[in-house]
């Protein structure tokens, strides 16, 4: 067996007597033990307080978000008509044609209510007021291709048109007090890989 070493458990405890208990840990080569021992220096020598076999790992523990973070990520700004290709990592003016971006933000003017709609596009897209749980890709097969009235503080999950998946959030909107068109809304985002 080897040592762990040392005064790990508090260092030295002093108890009744002259005796001072220092411990140690000593671990089994094929890691399937361990034994708690202590320093008795009135008798010069260590003794087993206790041991503890079968050690098995702390099993990984899943989160319930349903993704997991990966490393690729940054940030954006997306004025109307404009659209954002993760793979580029560039903003782009899509005019007619936002198939040619992952995400785009647009807006439409209601003639009946004399108001304006806004509205982000993604192949898959889904807003939330707080940071999504329990997300699968059957669930995602199921969300809208659009997603109405940005805001601040959002968060979105999108599915991007080679299918890779995207957590973003809303910074600011930037302009907000007028009209769509003058709005600069701002993104955090970061890809995410699906549990299972």
């Amino acid at each position: 067996m080897g040592t762990i070493s040392g005064n790990i458990l508090n260092g030295i405890k002093k108890t009744g007597g002259n005796d001072k208990y220092d411990y140690r840990f000593v671990l089994s080569e094929d890691l399937a033990e361990i034994k708690v021992q202590f320093w008795v220096s009135s008798s010069n020598e260590w003794r087993q307080h206790c041991t503890a076999s079968r050690i098995s790992p702390i099993p990984e523990q899943k989160s319930s978000s349903g993704y997991s973070i990966l490393s690729s990520n940054g940030t954006f700004q997306l004025t109307p008509y404009q659209g954002y290709d993760f793979k580029s990592k560039s903003v782009i003016y899509y005019g007619n044609d936002s198939s040619v971006v992952d995400i785009c933000f647009s807006f439409s003017y209601r003639a009946t209510v004399l108001d304006y709609y806004t509205y982000l596009g993604a192949s898959k897209i889904n807003r939330f007021t707080a940071i999504p749980v329990d997300i699968s890709a059957a669930k995602i097969d199921l969300w809208e291709d659009w997603s109405w009235e940005p805001a601040p503080g959002n968060y979105y999950i999108i599915r991007s048109r080679d299918g890779s998946y995207y957590f973003l959030k809303i910074l600011s909107i930037e302009n907000q007090d007028r009209i769509p068109a003058r709005w600069v809304i701002s993104f955090e985002w970061q890809e995410i890989a699906l549990d299972g």
